[in-house]
């Protein structure tokens, strides 16, 4: 899908966050991928200057190889997997692609080398130390309970309707 912008809007994109990305390595997106899972959501867009907010675009093969790359990183780099959307936006005659990545059901997120990655304003971080470790694992813990409590009385609220139905 092409959303045709101008360059104030593409600021206003309605993206809280959002890290301007010159592409390096499956790795290193994937990184940038599960620190926004591991935090609020986000962002990634491809055709702008990191350190300058430049917009270079990007050709139809770049877009391509980029798009593939980044469905490989989240499937392959990334434990558990990480659901993403790409859209190409269109500004000036220059094409560029966003990255959405949405808050993680699922933490933490980690790479294949175990490392967990959280955003820290503009910046990402890797979590090192083991009461953040924990901290992460006892809050995944906690939202495990809560959606099991939520079920359970979901089914005996369920379970007494019946029984007030069939006697």
């Amino acid at each position: 899908m092409e959303v045709r912008l101008t360059q104030g809007d593409f600021f206003d994109y309605g993206i809280k966050h959002i890290a301007e990305f010159t592409y390096e390595s499956p790795e290193e997106i994937a990184k940038e991928m599960i620190a926004f899972a591991n935090s609020h959501g986000g962002a990634i867009l491809f055709g702008v200057e990191d350190k300058t907010g430049e917009l270079l675009g990007l050709s139809y093969e770049q877009i391509q190889q980029i798009s593939r790359e980044l469905a490989n990183a989240a499937q392959e780099q990334v434990r558990p997997i990480i659901y993403i959307e790409t859209e190409v936006v269109r500004i000036d005659d220059k094409h560029f692609l966003v990255c959405s990545v949405l808050e993680g059901k699922n933490k933490p997120y980690k790479n294949l080398q175990g490392e967990i990655w959280v955003k820290q304003g503009a910046d990402k971080r890797r979590i090192t130390e083991n009461v953040e470790i924990l901290y992460y694992t006892f809050l995944q813990f906690w939202k495990f309970l809560l959606y099991f409590v939520l079920f359970l009385f979901h089914y005996l609220q369920t379970l007494y309707l019946l029984i007030l139905y069939f006697y």
